[in-house]
């Protein structure tokens, strides 16, 4: 998600009067898709990606 919000503000010339209310609706549904349990679940069963963070300590509790 990062390098498409990246890739948006580089297509707008860094101008965030032309992105900002984009990247409000995309932030908004990119939240209510991180705190559903499946999304939890997939990313706790998934060893790469749950103990390269693990290890750097930014799984939060809402995640357990």
């Amino acid at each position: 998600m990062d390098r498409a919000k990246e890739s948006i503000e580089k297509a707008f010339n860094f101008d965030t009067r032309k992105y900002k209310s984009v990247f409000e609706i995309i932030d908004a549904r990119w939240t209510d898709q991180l705190h559903q349990p499946l999304h939890a679940a997939g990313h706790i069963l998934n060893p790469r990606l749950y103990y390269k963070n693990n290890g750097m300590k930014t799984l939060t509790e809402d995640v357990w």
